[in-house]
């Protein structure tokens, strides 16, 4: 199975920490994995190491960015979108909002037959002001259209899409992170 996890950055933090363990994780044997992320600063791993130790490439495209930007954001679609034609991967796997959103609509595009989507946490509320917030929450809804699971870590998070009506209850796993122990030992 071909399988692209897309994320806008993979600095230190739970989030960029998740997809590489997952994608480092997988059988290779039954996963041909590779990572497309946005510039990243400070990295939760050294990334050639990384892909040298795990065979996983990592592509970089400088125009995925967290930030909000109308232009790049366009660009960083339709270099996402030129990539994935070109891979042609049987699964994309998209991590957080902003990838979430330029990596499904890509994803779509490029004719990619299943499309899965990890928020690792949502922005429905507490962050913004009342009209950003709905105008993300309209955004999720539209994308969810496109996406065949969408993941979440907690249950309570599962309910909070939910109640939104970001998507059906059939269409959410809750898988929460596994955590390394070993790390923490002396």
């Amino acid at each position: 199975v071909k399988l692209t996890h897309i994320i806008t950055r993979l600095d230190r933090g739970g989030s960029a920490e998740v997809a590489m363990e997952l994608a480092a994780r997988l059988d290779r044997d039954r996963y041909d994995t590779r990572i497309v992320t946005g510039h990243t600063v400070e990295p939760v791993y050294d990334l050639e190491a990384f892909s040298e130790q795990t065979g996983i490439p990592i592509t970089i495209l400088p125009r995925l960015r967290r930030d909000i930007n109308l232009l790049d954001d366009i660009a960083a679609c339709r270099d996402l979108t030129r990539l994935l034609k070109q891979s042609q991967p049987d699964v994309v796997h998209t991590h957080t909002s902003k990838a979430g959103i330029l990596g499904r609509i890509a994803a779509k595009i490029a004719g990619t037959p299943v499309v899965v989507h990890a928020p690792h946490g949502h922005i429905f509320h507490g962050y913004f002001d009342r009209f950003t917030s709905r105008f993300f929450i309209l955004l999720e809804k539209l994308m969810a259209r496109g996406t065949d699971r969408i993941i979440t870590l907690t249950d309570l998070g599962k309910r909070d899409h939910i109640t939104y009506g970001i998507a059906p209850e059939n269409r959410f796993a809750t898988i929460p992170c596994a955590i390394d122990l070993s790390r923490f030992r002396d």
